[in-house]
């Protein structure tokens, strides 16, 4: 398949280690709860995003030091993932310079790429295949917002936008997405957005999930 009609879709992720996920659900949450609740939100966006036929997927993973090619089996049977997805570690530095990082590599080989995060089971395959459709008419970044402020998915097809949309962003704060899009009109840059979705951050977001699935549970 020639770069001109691939898509990479990149979920990046923690590793689910307990004391080091979904701190912000504690107290209410116990640090075990808090746990199960991440790796369940993990492993539901992995597998409900998962389209093969339409593009390719990758985990994009944190605090783990892994082989991707040796152990990605063993790593997808962890975290109870049935679908075959590429496995990477994220790199050094912030969330900024680690998505840099992730879409820097993705676009060596990919017409677009779209990240994800894995706090947010209210994306879907159809919401994904807007984000790629739009890069594909004339956007050159389209951005998902969240209801708090940040966004859900950012997708690219340049290199050339990279320093624009993640270098030195307020990141985990309520003004993300509109610094973001300040910087790309700011740069003249063509962007489209998507429907504003909610994350699953705060134990008032739990009640969210009654409209999703069961499996997302914390207990």
């Amino acid at each position: 398949m020639s770069k001109q009609n691939q898509r990479l879709l990149i979920q990046f992720a923690k590793w689910p280690e307990l004391g080091q996920v979904k701190t912000r659900m504690q107290p209410q949450l116990s640090e075990q709860q808090s746990k199960a609740l991440h790796s369940n939100l993990l492993g539901f966006c992995a597998d409900r995003l998962y389209q093969p036929q339409r593009w390719q997927s990758q985990l994009c993973l944190a605090g783990k030091s892994f082989d991707p090619e040796l152990d990605r089996e063993d790593i997808l049977s962890e975290l109870d993932i049935q679908q075959a997805l590429q496995c990477a570690t994220q790199g050094e530095g912030d969330l900024g310079a680690r998505m840099k990082l992730a879409a820097e590599l993705g676009l060596a080989s990919n017409k677009s790429v779209v990240i994800v995060g894995s706090d947010c089971p209210f994306i879907d395959s159809n919401y994904v295949e807007d984000a790629f459709v739009e890069l594909e008419s004339s956007s050159e970044v389209v951005l998902g917002p969240a209801f708090d402020g940040g966004y859900v998915l950012i997708g690219l097809t340049s290199t050339a936008v990279l320093n624009i949309v993640f270098d030195d962003m307020p990141w985990s704060q309520s003004s993300l997405f509109e610094k973001t899009v300040a910087e790309l009109q700011n740069h003249k840059v063509s962007y489209s957005t998507l429907s504003c979705l909610n994350d699953i951050d705060r134990p008032e977001d739990l009640l969210l999930l009654d409209d999703v699935a069961e499996e997302i549970a914390w207990y």
